[in-house]
């Protein structure tokens, strides 16, 4: 017995495989676009803020106007790509989010974790296993700020040279990929 189907495909247009194809591919390179420029314009006003910061610096603090000039601009185009790169990052998430929800069932802005809807009451046996699940990014978060409050108090002094507060400045960028790191390994 045979069934026949060709009253709905006579209704229905069906794209083929490489129309569907085009139609996606063009949707990413929509998505993509959009986010590039949210980034651009971030990029642009870290630019702004950058030079402005570099401007002042340079007029008030002896230790920055004695840097070169390379040295400076360099400076002035970390903030601009840190700037762009985050906000790309986080238009991506955006636009990644919003993408899902199309293909979602419960169709919700927010989804959040169970644990973190549940009301705690904050007593003693409650602050030790928090502290305990943490103890990892706490004592990184309790060195990133002993390392930048004693970069802070060198920066202050006339009497220490600048390549040792350029160590005193690695260490602190270090301390702060290692947090960043363990962080996304903790919510991967």
């Amino acid at each position: 017995m045979s069934v026949s189907m060709s009253h709905i495909s006579e209704h229905v247009e069906m794209p083929d495989k490489m129309e569907a194809h085009r139609l996606r591919r063009e949707e990413k390179d929509k998505i993509h676009a959009k986010v590039l420029l949210e980034g651009a314009k971030m990029g642009l006003v870290t630019t702004a803020g950058a030079i402005a910061a570099s401007l002042a610096a340079q007029r008030y603090i002896p230790a920055y106007a004695r840097l070169t000039l390379p040295f400076r601009i360099s400076l002035v185009l970390a903030a601009s790509t840190a700037g762009f790169f985050t906000e790309t990052d986080r238009a991506a998430m955006r636009a990644d989010r919003e993408f899902a929800q199309k293909f979602s069932i419960t169709q919700k802005d927010d989804v959040s974790l169970a644990e973190a809807s549940v009301a705690r009451s904050w007593d003693m046996e409650t602050v030790k296993q928090v502290a305990f699940k943490n103890r990892f990014q706490l004592l990184s978060w309790g060195y990133l700020g002993v390392v930048g409050t004693t970069l802070a108090y060198n920066f202050s002094r006339t009497d220490i040279f600048l390549s040792q507060n350029a160590v005193a400045g690695i260490l602190l960028i270090g301390a702060a990929a290692r947090i960043v790191n363990g962080e996304k390994k903790a919510t991967a």
